[in-house]
Parts: structure tokens; sequence; C-alpha cells
């Protein structure tokens, strides 16, 4: 069974346990923040724009977006974890790395 936007929410809250924001507060505000965000502009896109996109994928990505950036997770954690491979292209694709993206 596929990790459900809840198990994204609390995957999202072990991994980033203890960290802050510049502002001091816990970094999962920023999380839920953007996931918020993402997600009302998923389902629009999906619903009245007609746009192919799974809105449940957009918010799971949204929650996960600074796991392998700002964590020790791996993409191959979130493959083990059972999200989606499209869940876990979209992180990758939001994640700042040393590699140069074309």
């Amino acid at each position: 069974m596929s990790p459900s936007n809840s198990d994204a929410h609390q995957f999202a809250a072990q991994a980033h346990a203890g960290q802050v924001d510049k502002a001091g507060k816990p970094y999962i505000r920023h999380v839920n923040r953007v996931a918020g965000a993402a997600s009302g502009r998923a389902t629009h896109a999906f619903e009245k724009d007609g746009l192919s996109i799974n809105p449940d994928h957009v918010l799971q990505a949204a929650y996960l977006h600074d796991v392998l950036e700002d964590t020790p997770t791996t993409a191959d954690d979130l493959l083990k974890a059972g999200y989606a491979p499209q869940v876990i292209k979209m992180v990758q694709l939001l994640s700042k790395t040393d590699e140069e993206m074309s």
C-alpha cells in the first residue's frame, strides 16, 4: 500500500525533527506552508484546468521537498518507504544539488 498524504507529512516531520528555520521556529512549519500552497494549486490545476496531474502526488512531494536536501534521507529511502516514482522525481527536481541541471 502506498503512503498516504498523512504518512508523507509524518515522514517529513520525523526527518526534520529538531530543525528550525531562520526565525528559530520548527522547520515543519515551513514544510506545512509549502504543502498547503502546493495542494491548493495542484487541485485547481487538476479540477479546473484539466491538467493530468495527481494532486496527492504533488502534496506528498511538497511535504517531502526538503528531505533530500536537508536531512540524511536519500531517494532510495523514499522508494523503500513506498513513495511513487513520480513523487520521488518531483522531490529530486525540487532539491538543490551540486549537479548542473539542464
